[in-house]
């Protein structure tokens, strides 16, 4: 019947998914936009805006390749970046810490606390020191030398390399350490066709996930790499929030936040 319906006389059959074709289709197929992004940080100033629709912009141009095609997939990865980054969307780790919580939170610094003492700050408002003076860049690269220097699950080259500092927590999902760096940077080339002619070396210059596109990448990365997708879509439960949780960060103690944040996007339904 193929010449009698003008199709081709040579016989091949095509298939599609049946899904994939529907979207494809599909005039109301989810896009991010800045009054999204606002309703996930809405503490965040106007002088924002236009990171945040950064964050859209690169979203929506690899929606299907990031595996956040669905509302519930959308919700539990932003209710981890959520607490990632913070209410100020923070996509550089601070080091701001007082004393007295670098030793709780650090093996090096329980170890030597009079370098605690030394570099963290002991007053609050304006972060000074025990020694009367306001914490600066210094200290901030001592503390993270002094924290992750010496990781060598992370790949650290130990306290003096510089590595803590360098490699310190940036992007989105706060990427943190020499070879979660490294497996970004593979990754990064590996999937170069999705983003052609935009090279880039984070090994070599880690400064670059300050940059809003590769903070969004660096993330979605991680999310890809470790298959949280695949949690994802067990379903909105909070034990499957949890599970999410200690694939992002298995020592924290913010499970309770990461589930508050989930819940709260579910209810606002801007990631439908």
């Amino acid at each position: 019947v193929a010449e009698k319906v003008g199709l081709p006389s040579w016989g091949s059959a095509y298939h599609f998914h049946p899904v994939g074709l529907m979207g494809s289709f599909s005039g109301d197929r989810f896009k991010f936009s800045l009054e999204t992004m606002k309703s996930i940080y809405p503490k965040l100033g106007e002088d924002r805006n236009g990171d945040l629709q950064k964050i859209a912009d690169e979203l929506n141009a690899n929606l299907d390749f990031f595996k956040l095609n669905t509302p519930l997939r959308r919700a539990h990865f932003f209710a981890q970046i959520k607490q990632e980054t913070g209410e100020a969307l923070s996509i550089d780790e601070s080091f701001a810490y007082k004393s007295s919580t670098l030793i709780v939170l650090f093996s090096y610094f329980r170890n030597n606390p009079e370098e605690a003492r030394r570099y963290g700050y002991k007053i609050k408002t304006g972060k000074i020191k025990e020694n009367g003076v306001s914490m600066g860049r210094a200290d901030y690269e001592a503390i993270a030398n002094g924290a992750y220097g010496g990781r060598t699950e992370l790949g650290s080259r130990g306290i003096s390399s510089g590595d803590g500092w360098r490699y310190r927590g940036r992007g989105l999902k706060q990427l943190t350490g020499f070879h979660n760096y490294t497996l970004f940077q593979r990754w990064h080339t590996k999937h170069s066709a999705q983003w052609p002619n935009d090279y880039a070396d984070f090994v070599v210059n880690p400064d670059l996930l300050l940059e809003v596109k590769y903070a969004v990448r660096s993330a979605a990365s991680f999310w890809l790499n470790n298959e949280l997708y695949k949690i994802a879509d067990k379903g909105g439960a909070l034990e499957v929030v949890d599970s999410l949780t200690t694939a992002v960060n298995k020592h924290t103690a913010s499970h309770p936040d990461r589930r508050g944040h989930f819940v709260d996007l579910l209810k606002k339904g801007n990631l439908n």
